[in-house]
């Protein structure tokens, strides 16, 4: 018989927002030292849907309250055993905070003047998500 800790996935499921402002992206730093510049969000939690991981991560991370509007991207990471789901979203309300609990920095970069240090594949997903495809991509990183 399986127990019910064995049933239950055995990946991450990160969720991941892509916030525009003209031709910026909005992307945050976490307050780990000399950490990277990455999309607003985090893990989805037991009983949340993507949406509400989103919301409540972007919420978290800058003070902003956001309604994604669209999936610009599924992405597998095999080697972390992880699937980070990007969304795009739109600013509803709330202030950007500079730094939070979870961050010490946030900004809207360009698209094409993106920090020189990023999280790991997060270039690739920015640059993704500018794309105005009706389906989302799906890579393996």
């Amino acid at each position: 018989m399986i127990s019910p800790a064995d049933a239950r996935p055995r990946h991450l499921v990160a969720v991941l927002v892509a916030i525009w402002q003209a031709d910026t992206v909005l992307l945050v730093q976490s307050r780990f030292p000399d950490a990277p510049w990455g999309l607003p969000g985090g893990l989805l939690e037991h009983g949340e849907t993507v949406e509400q991981a989103a919301v409540r991560e972007v919420w978290e991370e800058t003070g902003l309250i956001i309604q994604p509007t669209r999936v610009t991207g599924f992405y597998s990471v095999a080697s972390e055993g992880a699937l980070a789901i990007i969304l795009a979203a739109n600013v509803i309300g709330g202030v950007l905070l500079q730094s939070t609990a979870e961050t010490q920095a946030a900004a809207y970069f360009p698209k094409d003047a993106l920090p020189a240090v990023m999280r790991p594949n997060h270039r690739e997903r920015v640059l993704d998500a500018t794309n105005s495809a009706a389906l989302p991509f799906s890579r393996a990183q």
